[in-house]
């Protein structure tokens, strides 16, 4: 969610994937302050955005590993008890 005032000034409120996320944020800060440094800073965006989709994409992996392995616990406690 984002709240913004008549000043141009916002707040982002993150509920998931905060880490990748504010490097992100960070990364575009320092871009924006020396983007004219970089050779091809089309490329260097390209990579940055790259870099971050795949660390998102991994914490929703691990999220999903985690979940099912919960499941498969939950399941095998519930058929333990079946056999009482």
């Amino acid at each position: 969610m984002m709240y913004g005032n008549e000043n141009g000034d916002s707040i982002v409120l993150l509920s998931g994937h905060v880490t990748p996320i504010l490097r992100l944020l960070k990364s575009l800060n320092e871009f924006s302050m020396k983007k004219d440094t970089y050779t091809d800073p089309d490329t260097y965006l390209e990579m940055l955005l790259s870099s971050v989709a795949a660390e998102i994409n991994q914490e929703i992996a691990d999220e999903k590993q985690r979940e099912e392995h919960k499941r498969n616990i939950v399941n095998m406690i519930g058929n333990n008890n079946d056999y009482r």
